[in-house]
């Protein structure tokens, strides 16, 4: 089993794949409510999130007193997470790129990439290129918190075919398991038509030690490692792996470039020219703009 070279383009749209589910939504406050007191976040602070998806973490950072910027490459993950910030009257900023080519340069002060949003690319240098970015836009002493699956547990306890009961639809997965990683075929048959739609795509797989590794080659220091967002101890047992990093403060040259130098960076399409490339929600600003 190969992952389609396309996968991205058919998976992250509503017509197949939502990450805002009614029970993740659901959860999202008390999510952020964790992460604002792991990162020790307060209001006013910058954040950045990469990854966010139609998101509903940044409505509840948002609804704390953090100025966030969510980054995303699904058009149409954007565009709903757009109508949602101004529904709530928040003020949030969406930007759409390649996570490999994140454009901030010292810009912010804290950093997340929530969900399992991460190890996608087939090549592990993609992995770093992407958290050398993330490092590279924060601030000196600025705290990056990343959720991902526990290779671990998927490695124990992952059968090579799975049936999920979504509510109005039947989820089919089969995994393969390899050294690197799991490929997987996701395919969804709705419960009253019978009709189905399917991707295969590959995720790089990350025990603590792996992880660890990683991000210190993208230069941060790992702090501390959870098992879910109650704060409960890692462990071989726990689905996911939060992991909270610090860039530090040694980088001076980075730091005195950044602040003397306006950087500009062209943000990589994927979608059609009509779509957006930035979007702040919660102002006349905020409005489409037309290309």
């Amino acid at each position: 089993m190969k992952a389609d070279a396309d996968w991205p383009e058919l998976f992250f749209r509503n017509s197949f794949y939502n990450p805002a589910s009614a029970e993740a939504v659901k959860a999202a406050p008390a999510e952020a409510d964790f992460l604002c007191r792991a990162m020790k976040l307060e209001k006013g602070t910058s954040l950045l999130d990469i990854c966010c998806g139609p998101g509903r973490h940044d409505i509840e950072f948002a609804r704390r007193g953090i100025d966030v910027t969510g980054y995303d490459f699904s058009a149409e993950y954007l565009d709903e997470a757009r109508i949602k910030a101004e529904k709530n009257n928040l003020n949030i900023v969406f930007e759409r790129g390649d996570m490999r080519s994140i454009p901030y340069i010292c810009r912010f002060d804290a950093a997340v990439s929530l969900f399992n949003s991460f190890g996608y690319f087939q090549d592990y240098k993609d992995d770093i290129k992407t958290l050398k970015g993330i490092f590279r836009a924060l601030r000196p002493g600025g705290i990056f918190a990343l959720d991902i699956v526990n290779g671990r547990y998927v490695r124990d306890y992952t059968g090579p075919y799975e049936r999920t009961d979504l509510g109005s639809c039947w989820r089919i997965a089969r995994t393969e398991l390899d050294k690197d990683g799991m490929t997987c075929a996701w395919t969804f048959i709705d419960k009253k038509t019978g009709k189905s739609r399917s991707a295969v795509f590959f995720n790089r797989l990350y025990d603590q030690q792996r992880i660890s590794d990683a991000l210190k080659t993208a230069g941060f220091s790992v702090l501390k490692f959870y098992g879910d967002f109650s704060g409960s101890r890692l462990n071989g047992k726990k689905d996911r792996i939060i992991v909270i990093s610090r860039k530090n403060s040694g980088n001076k040259k980075e730091h005195s470039t950044a602040a003397a130098t306006t950087v500009k960076t062209k943000i990589r399409k994927y979608a059609k020219p009509r779509t957006i490339n930035n979007i702040t929600a919660g102002s006349k600003a905020g409005k489409r703009k037309k290309a």
